[in-house]
């Protein structure tokens, strides 16, 4: 019997293809071994061919996942199989009505046929994957005595452990286990001083760890995923990242692993945990190498409990005040809808009707209703469009948000939000958080909760709510770093900067300007904006100034603080030298942008030069105090729920003063060289009322 093998798959030409089924149709026998993407394509050449499935190593990835491939082979179409692949990985299980019901089974079959060891994901040969019973895997972590990492496999709704991956330096082991003592074991053993390794730590502490998390602090506990952010690999996927770093071929798994075979399962996670301890090494030579192994260890490394810690008990919101709130906002929308139509029988809610309201009443026709457009059209007309228009943004995007996510939880009378808060990027989508450091928050955003609805978030029962926020912080960093005499000499007496600004724009000018317009200009001038620009900021508070006062506010910028305006120059010398920007503390924000021949690019690139050290350094600040603050929150018995730009949230049962004091002398303990900075703080029953 002849045989061909499955590099030949679907490369095989007419030619090669009649070769076959010629002599197959005269009784000769012919084996082609292949894989089970080419499997149902080449049964159909002959009966008299004998096709032998056999994995052949590929790495699916970049083909089809299995589960997609299962649907294409049952008979749906790409897109349809990308939507059955979908349900089969949310576990949701055999539909009860709907295309897929007939398939089902077949399609299940195909599925677990072919997530297999031999298809599974591929471990390095020295490190085969031992399988531990319960006993004997607590037994092991529990002698366990050198640099370990660690992967939970957990059930999402429930949160309890399916098993647990371990990678030691030469060894590698799956747990696959229910019983909650491992969550125990795993705990002592950081506790009592073992380096653990995970990929995106603040997950698996935050779901596996039995207590509060930040019962963690200060423990040996490291994170590939913050560590890739910080060598500015783009994509912090592990597959991703042991592929492009580390040579490997990791693949994806379909769904539920209770659903598959163990041997399978041990594969998968196996490879995640040695995969990890890998990187761990790899990325720690990368860090060294660039200087970010301070950052990591001194700013990023401490808050990966302080964040699970927030994540664990996320942050309450009084339904009956979002409820009532959200009653309001919609009679408020209603009103001005009915003002509208009744002043231009036109309906505001739709954009072609709202565009004809802007064009009769203010004479000119804006050709579209954007925001920027609108803010730029001084007109009562106008300022009722756009208040429509936040209306219905705050309720869409923030209340009934707020209130469906109530009600899919129950209605329960104690209700929080529990935000993922993306030190280094997201684990589901694979995204960086922000590059200058800050940390990002998503489901929900809480920093672009807008402040007209913060008082619907509260403490618990019983509690005080304490805010602690930076004053001018990004104006106290960019006076300290360029050095301006103006600048410090104002902040450092207490003066008013933006009413100094405002005074020597109207002595250069001769023109009289409000003080909020001053105070724009000195935020928007730290990073180059321009009079057009400046003019579209102010115009959002319904302040309107003409293209030649935007020029001199530019100008007076320039003239008021000319150390500072050198420095901004000096930064993108440096930074096109270097090949990156840095914060007062060592963080690097590259850009290869800063060489592009795209002038708007190259603009921004600029401009990310002057503002990475100070927006960076805003954000070590803000780090830099949340892990400061552990000892306060675990004296007061406080809690840390939020942070939020240049502001620090948390909630504690008593002593809410004394408390409050603790945190801004620990905020402005901070040390930014020649200037203290300053700290408001508040306390309050809500979120608003605090601060």
């Amino acid at each position: 019997m002849h045989e061909l093998w499955g590099y030949e798959r679907l490369f095989l030409t007419v030619e090669r293809l009649a070769s076959i089924i010629g002599p197959a149709l005269h009784g000769a026998g012919y084996a082609i071994t292949t894989d089970p993407l080419t499997a149902p394509l080449l049964a159909v050449i002959s009966p008299e061919v004998t096709i032998r499935v056999e994995p052949d190593g590929y790495d699916f990835t970049d083909r089809y996942d299995v589960p997609t491939w299962a649907g294409l082979v049952v008979g749906f179409d790409l897109p349809t199989s990308r939507q059955l692949a979908k349900r089969w990985a949310s576990g949701k299980g055999k539909p009860k009505t709907g295309r897929f019901v007939s398939c089902w089974d077949e399609y299940e079959s195909l599925v677990l046929k072919w997530t297999t060891p031999q298809v599974a994901a591929r471990v390095v040969e020295q490190h085969p994957v031992v399988v531990m019973d319960e006993a004997a895997g607590l037994n092991l972590l529990d002698l366990l005595d050198e640099p370990t990492a660690l992967d939970y496999e957990w059930d999402e709704r429930t949160l309890e452990p399916l098993g647990l991956a371990i990678a030691t330096a030469d060894r590698t082991w799956y747990v696959p286990t229910t019983d909650m003592r491992v969550r125990d074991v795993v705990r002592r053993n950081i506790l009592r001083g073992l380096p653990t390794i995970w990929h995106g730590a603040r997950a698996d502490l935050g779901t596996q760890w039995p207590g509060d998390p930040l019962e963690a602090f200060g423990a040996p506990i490291d994170d590939t995923m913050i560590e890739a952010y910080l060598v500015d690999e783009r994509d912090l996927h592990l597959k991703y990242l042991a592929r492009t770093l580390l040579g490997r071929q990791p693949m994806a798994y379909p769904g539920d692993l209770r659903r598959l075979p163990l041997p399978t399962v041990a594969r998968y996670a196996g490879a995640d945990a040695r995969n990890t301890f890998d990187l761990h090494l790899h990325l720690l030579g990368r860090l060294a190498a660039t200087g970010q192994l301070s950052v990591y260890y001194d700013i990023e490394r401490p808050l990966v409990p302080v964040i699970a810690s927030m994540e664990r008990y996320g942050s309450r919101i009084d339904a009956e005040a979002t409820l009532h709130l959200h009653t309001n906002v919609h009679h408020a929308e209603r009103g001005l809808r009915a003002d509208l139509w009744r002043r231009y029988r036109l309906d505001v809610d739709d954009p072609l009707q709202a565009r004809r309201i802007v064009e009769v009443a203010a004479g000119m026709d804006p050709g579209t209703v954007d925001k920027r457009v609108l803010t730029m059209i001084p007109h009562p007309a106008v300022d009722a469009v756009i208040g429509y228009r936040n209306l219905l943004t705050l309720r869409r995007n923030f209340l009934d948000k707020h209130i469906g996510r109530w009600v899919e939880a129950g209605a329960p009378n104690d209700y929080r939000v529990y935000p993922r808060f993306n030190q280094a990027g997201s684990m589901d989508e694979g995204k960086r958080a922000p590059r200058t450091g800050r940390l990002s928050s998503a489901d929900p955003n809480l920093q672009n909760q807008p402040r007209f609805i913060r008082d619907i978030f509260v403490p618990p029962p019983g509690a005080t709510w304490v805010s602690g926020d930076y004053s001018g912080l990004e104006l106290h960093i960019a006076a300290a770093l360029s050095g301006d005499p103006t600048m410090l000499g104002a902040l450092n007496s207490g003066q008013d900067l933006h009413g100094l600004f405002k005074a020597r724009i109207e002595q250069i000018g001769g023109r009289a300007i409000e003080r909020i317009v001053a105070k724009s200009g000195n935020f928007e001038q730290l990073y180059g904006g321009g009079a057009k620009k400046l003019m579209e900021i102010v115009a959002r508070e319904r302040i309107f100034i003409d293209i030649d006062t935007a020029k001199a506010i530019v100008s007076g910028h320039e003239q008021t603080f000319p150390r500072y305006h050198q420095w901004a120059k000096d930064k993108v010398v440096e930074a096109r030298a270097k090949g990156y920007a840095e914060t007062l503390f060592g963080r690097r924000r590259y850009l290869p942008e800063l060489y592009w021949g795209d002038e708007e690019r190259r603009g921004n690139a600029e401009r990310a030069a002057v503002n990475t050290p100070i927006q960076g350094t805003a954000a070590d600040v803000a780090k830099i105090a949340m892990a400061r603050l552990v000892p306060i929150l675990r004296h007061y018995g406080a809690h840390l729920n939020l942070q939020v730009h240049d502001e620090l949230d948390a909630w504690v049962y008593d002593r809410a003063e004394q408390f409050k004091d603790g945190m801004v002398e620990v905020m402005e303990s901070v040390e930014i060289p020649g200037l203290r900075l300053k700290v408001e703080a508040g306390v309050g029953s809500t979120w608003g009322g605090a601060h």
